[in-house]
């Protein structure tokens, strides 16, 4: 299937590749013969997303073994390592993105951009954390708990693909005028650059989320 996709894309020239890769939030270094291979894999296999350690770097996939490893990324001129490596079965790669993306319902929160809504004393929470005292596996334990979670929903492919081609869109903002934007909308600001997108992103795709009523 790789082989037949590659001879199909051999026509396209490389400036059709990269913007293929752009909207897919896929990195567009390489030759003609790379950039063929990367659009090749994300269309047959899907999309990698970005790295889950760092929370920036694009995943790069390895035919020779099925793996994949993070190279790290930019935040702004500073850049982050990684060196992630993930097993091919623990990548759940996303829909390919073939033209515009999808449009996503309105959410049923305040729109990303409109004035910030009535601000309250934050209340800090501690984390539940386990140690090795407590005669429990902390990883195992966790994976079992997010498994039976019945509040747990798979999002829907059209949102993935949203998501993907906003944070695309943002890459190529500063972290200032990222927190700028989340400070108008009271959303917290901490973060990494990579992290301060995919927060941009989830606002203007679903909404901004309200302050918890509980507290």
């Amino acid at each position: 299937a790789l082989a037949s996709k590659e001879a199909e894309l051999a026509g396209k020239k490389n400036d059709e590749l990269k913007a293929m890769l752009k909207s897919n939030d896929q990195s567009m270094s390489g030759n003609k013969a790379r950039l063929v291979q990367k659009v090749a894999e994300c269309t047959v296999l899907g999309v990698p997303p970005r790295c889950e350690a760092c929370c920036g770097g694009k995943l790069h996939y390895s035919r020779e073994n099925g793996n994949y490893w993070c190279p790290g990324y930019f935040d702004d001129d500073e850049k982050i390592e990684c060196g992630k490596t993930y097993l091919f079965d623990a990548v759940k790669r996303n829909p390919w993105i073939g033209g515009d993306a999808p449009t996503v319902p309105l959410s049923t929160y305040a729109s990303f951009g409109g004035a910030a809504g009535q601000k309250k004393k934050p209340v800090k929470k501690a984390a539940a954390k386990k140690t090795a005292a407590s005669g429990g596996d902390k990883n195992g334990d966790a994976q079992d708990q997010e498994e039976d979670d019945p509040t747990k929903v798979e999002v829907p492919p059209a949102v993935l693909v949203a998501l993907a081609s906003k944070e695309a869109e943002l890459a190529g903002k500063k972290n200032d005028e990222l927190k700028a934007m989340l400070k108008s909308n009271d959303q917290s600001m901490s973060g990494n650059k990579a992290r301060l997108v995919q927060k941009v992103a989830e606002c203007t795709v679903l909404g901004v989320p309200p302050r918890c009523e509980a507290c």
